[in-house]
C-alpha cells in the first residue's frame, strides 16, 4: 500500500488500526481499489462518504494517461510534427535493432530474476558522447549478477562493433575500456551484484570508452558548416534525406536526451517537474509513430530547422543540448557545502535507505522510557534502517492503541531526547558536556546515546539540541586545545581549580594542592614553586575534562558511528551544530499558520459561517499564546498536534490540517495525521481560549489528545 494512501486513510480515519493492517497484508494498494467493486470496498471501508473519498484519492493520485499534462507549447510542436513529418518507425526501429533487449513497455515496476541485474551501455569515443544516430545511443543489457568487467566489456564491444566494424572504423584501430557511471575506470575483480551494491543504484549506467583514430566506413562526403562539430555533420547527397536525417535528429536528440537524463542519476528528484518529464516521453512516443517521410512529402527544410532550433531547444533547454547532458553526467553535489545542499537533503538521503520489509518494535513505559528504548534497540534483529513502530501504554500498562505512521515515533524520540538532556551522563546550564558516570559506562548506556540520537534524525525525529560547541568538536575531531576549556569541567572541580589562580604565597600553594585529592588524581601530588601553577591548570583542564571522561566519549562516538552519521557529520559540521548544539528556532503566530492548511466546509454552507468563527478565534489565540498571555506555549499546542514542539530536521511528510468537530467543547488530535480539530460549539473568544488552553495544558502527551 503507498504511504500516501495509508496516510489518507488515517487522517480521514476511514478504517481502523485492525482493518488497515489486514489492507496491507492483502497488498490492496491504489490500483486495487479503483478495480474493487462497491460491495467488495465495503468490506473494508463501511461508510459510503469514506469510500467515495478514497476511490477519488485514488484517481488523483494515479498515474495519468500520456498527453494529458501535456502544455499547450508542447501539443503545439506535437501538431507541426504531425503535418511536416513522414513515418519514421521503420528508421527508429532499425536503429534500436543492434539493442540485445529491446525495450517493451512496463505498465508496472518490477524486479528482475534474482540472479540478473539490467544494465545500460553508452559508448564514449575520445572522450565525448556517442550518440545513436552514429551507432552509439543507449543500448539495455541483461547480464548475471556474478559477470566480471572482462564479461561486460566483450558485450559492449559486440553491441558497437558489430563483426568488429563501426561507423568509426575497424575495432584493431582503437584501445578500449570500461568506465563506470562517473566515467572512472571498473576494478577487474568486482561483479556487478557488487557494484550495485556499493552504489546503490536502481539501474546501473556503464560506458565503452574507445581512443583511436576515427575513420568513416561511409563512402558519402560529409559536408559541415564551418565552427560545427562532427555530431552536426550530416550526408548532403539529396534533399530528400536531408529532410530525412534532419527530421530523424529532432527524434534522436530527445531520445537520447531521456536516456542520458539525470533521470538516471542519483541526484534526481522524481519530484521535481513530473508534467516537464512526462510531456518529453509521450512527444517521444509520437515521434516513433509518424508514417516514414518520403520524397513526395515535400517540407521546407528551413521550416523544419526552425522547429528544432527555437521551439524543440526550448522545450528541454535554454542551451545546446549536448551541453545539457554532459553537464547532468558529471554533476557532482559536493556533500561539504551548506549552499548547495541542505540538511534535510542530507537525512532524506538517510531516511531512504529505510526498509518497510521489517519493522522493529519499540514497546514504551512513558515513566521509564530510556529503558525501553534499550531494550529495543539491543534485540538481535534490530536494525537502524528498520521501520519503527512505537507502542505506548499507560499506568494500568495497556496499549494506547495507536497506529504507528509517524506521531508516535516523533513522540518517542522527543521524550527519550528529553530525558538524555537531564540525565546524569551530561552536565551544564543549558548547553550540556559529557560527564563520567560508572554505571552508565559499565552498561554502555553512552553508546545507547549516540544510537538513539542518530535513530531520531534518520527516522524523522528532533534533534538534541543541547550540545555544547566544545563537546561537539571533541565529538568530532577527537581532542584539541581548542575545545578544552574551564567550562568542560564539573561544578566542584571547575571552583577548586579556579581556586588556585588566587594564591600568590607558594607555601599557602602547596599545602591546597597537597590537601586536595583531585591533584594527585590528576597525576600533580606536589607543586615545587609558583611559577607552576598555570602549567598545572592546563594539565588539570585537560585531565577533567578529556582523559577523565574519554572512555564515556568513545562508546558516544561508536553510537553515531551506527548509520555512518558520524562520517556525514565529519563532513558537515555547520549544518550538523544546527540540530546539536543551537537552540530550537522558536516559532511565531506567523510561521505557525504558514505551516498548515485548513479543511473548510463549502462556501455557502451554514457549517461555513462557523469555521470562520472559529478560526478568527483560532488566530487570535496564536496571537496570545506569542506574547505569553496565555498558559500554554506556541511549543505545546505543536506537541499536542504533532508530537514534536517544533519543525524536525527531516520535516514533516505532509502539511500539517485544522479541520472542526461539533459534538466536542475541548480539542482533539490524531498526530500520526498531523490534524488537529478545532471545536466550533464556542460563540465567544472567553470560552474558546479557556477551553482550548485547558484541553492543551492537560494533554501534552501522544494519544490522550
Amino acid at each position: 500500500m503507498e504511504s500516501s494512501l495509508r496516510e489518507f486513510l488515517l487522517m480521514r480515519e476511514a478504517v481502523n488500526s485492525d482493518t488497515l493492517q489486514e489492507m496491507i497484508n492483502e497488498k490492496i494498494d491504489m490500483e486495487t481499489i479503483l478495480n474493487l467493486t462497491n460491495q467488495q470496498l465495503e468490506k473494508y471501508i463501511p461508510k459510503t462518504g469514506d469510500r467515495i473519498a478514497v476511490i477519488n484519492f485514488c484517481r488523483k493520485h494515479a498515474p495519468t494517461t500520456p498527453l494529458m499534462n501535456c502544455s499547450k507549447k508542447t501539443l503545439s510542436l506535437i501538431e507541426k510534427l504531425k503535418r511536416g513529418s513522414g513515418n519514421t518507425s521503420k528508421e527508429f526501429e532499425s536503429d534500436k535493432a543492434g539493442d540485445s533487449c529491446p525495450a517493451t513497455k512496463k505498465t508496472t515496476a518490477g524486479r528482475p530474476p534474482q540472479d540478473t541485474r539490467k544494465i545500460r551501455l553508452g559508448w564514449i569515443m575520445n572522450g565525448k558522447h556517442v550518440r545513436e544516430l552514429r551507432g552509439g545511443g543507449t543500448r539495455n543489457l541483461v547480464v548475471k549478477k556474478d559477470s566480471a568487467k572482462q564479461e561486460i566489456l566483450m558485450s559492449a564491444l559486440e553491441l558497437f562493433f558489430p563483426n568488429g566494424v563501426s561507423k568509426f572504423g575497424k575495432l584493431e584501430n582503437f584501445t578500449y575500456d570500461l568506465l563506470d557511471f562517473k566515467e572512472h575506470l571498473i576494478d577487474e575483480k568486482l561483479t556487478i551484484g557488487e557494484i550495485y551494491k556499493i552504489t546503490k543504484l536502481s539501474t546501473l549506467r556503464l560506458y565503452l570508452s574507445t581512443t583511436g583514430q576515427e575513420t568513416s566506413t561511409s563512402g558519402n562526403k560529409i559536408s559541415c558548416k564551418e565552427g560545427s562539430s562532427d555530431d552536426d555533420c550530416t550526408p548532403v547527397k539529396k534533399s530528400a534525406k536531408r529532410r530525412k536525417n534532419c527530421q530523424t535528429e529532432v527524434k534522436n536528440d530527445l531520445n537520447e536526451f531521456l536516456n542520458f537524463s539525470p533521470n538516471n542519476s542519483p541526484q534526481y528528484d522524481n519530484n521535481k517537474n513530473p508534467d516537464f518529464q512526462q510531456s518529453d516521453c509521450d512527444l517521444l512516443k509520437l515521434l516513433e509513430s509518424q508514417p516514414e517521410m518520403g520524397p513526395t512529402n515535400e517540407i521546407p527544410v528551413g521550416e523544419i530547422q526552425i522547429t528544432h532550433n527555437a521551439e524543440f531547444d526550448n522545450l528541454l533547454f535554454e542551451q545546446d543540448l549536448e551541453t545539457a547532458i554532459r553537464d547532468s553526467l558529471n554533476t557532482q553535489i559536493p556533500i561539504n557545502s551548506p549552499e548547495e545542499v541542505s540538511l534535510q537533503c542530507i537525512l532524506n538521503d538517510l531516511h531512504s535507505k529505510i526498509t518497510m520489509e521489517k519493522v522493529s518494535q519499540f514497546n514504551i513505559y512513558r515513566e521509564d522510557i530510556f529503558q525501553c528504548c534499550i531494550r529495543a534497540v539491543r534485540r538481535k534483529k534490530f536494525s537502524m534502517f528498520d521501520k519503527i513502530s512505537v507502542k505506548f501504554s499507560d499506568l494500568e500498562g495497556n496499549s494506547e492503541g495507536a497506529v504507528d505512521s509517524g506521531g508516535p515515533t516523533r513522540e518517542m524520540f522527543r521524550l527519550v531526547l528529553d530525558h538524555i538532556k537531564n540525565s546524569r551522563m551530561f552536565f551544564g546550564d543549558g548547553k550540556k558536556y559529557i560527564t563520567l558516570d560508572g554505571d552508565a559506562l559499565q552498561s554502555r548506556e553512552y553508546y545507547e546515546v549516540g544510537r538513539l540520537i542518530s535513530l531520531s534524525l534518520i527516522h524523522g525525529g528532533p534533534g538534541p539540541h543541547f550540545f555544547s560547541q566544545n563537546l561537539f568538536g571533541l565529538l568530532l575531531w577527537d581532542f584539541s586545545e581548542k575545545n578544552m576549556t574551564i567550562e568542560n569541567v564539573e561544578y566542584e572541580i571547575r571552583e577548586k581549580l579556579i581556586k588556585i589562580h588566587s594564591f600568590t604565597d607558594f607555601e599557602t600553594l602547596r599545602m591546597y594542592v597537597e590537601e586536595e585529592p583531585i591533584f594527585a588524581i590528576a597525576g600533580w601530588p606536589i607543586i615545587t614553586k609558583i611559577k607552576e601553577k598555570d602549567a598545572m591548570f592546563t594539565d588539570m583542564v585537560k585531565f577533567y575534562g578529556y582523559d577523565r571522561v574519554r572512555p564515556a566519549l568513545e562508546q558516544l562516538r561508536n553510537g553515531f558511528e551506527e548509520g555512518n552519521l558520524l562520517n556525514i557529520m565529519q563532513k558537515n559540521s555547520e549544518l550538523f551544530a544546527s540540530v546539536m548544539c543551537d537552540d530550537q528556532i522558536a516559532i511565531n503566530a506567523t510561521a505557525l499558520e504558514e505551516l498548515y492548511t485548513v479543511s473548510f466546509s463549502e462556501t455557502g454552507c451554514s457549517d461555513r459561517r462557523l469555521e470562520n468563527r472559529c478560526i478568527s478565534f483560532w488566530r487570535d489565540l496564536l496571537l496570545s499564546c506569542e506574547e505569553g498571555e496565555c498558559d500554554i506555549t506556541l511549543e505545546d499546542i505543536l506537541i499536542f498536534w504533532t508530537g514534536v514542539p517544533c519543525v524536525p530536521p527531516l520535516g514533516f511528510e505532509f502539511k500539517p490540517t485544522i479541520c472542526f468537530q461539533k459534538d466536542c467543547i475541548y480539542p482533539t488530535a490524531n498526530t500520526c495525521g498531523l490534524q488537529l480539530r478545532l471545536p466550533l460549539i464556542h460563540e465567544t473568544y472567553e470560552k474558546f481560549k479557556f477551553y482550548i488552553t485547558f484541553g492543551i495544558a492537560n494533554c501534552k502527551d501522544f494519544a490522550f489528545a
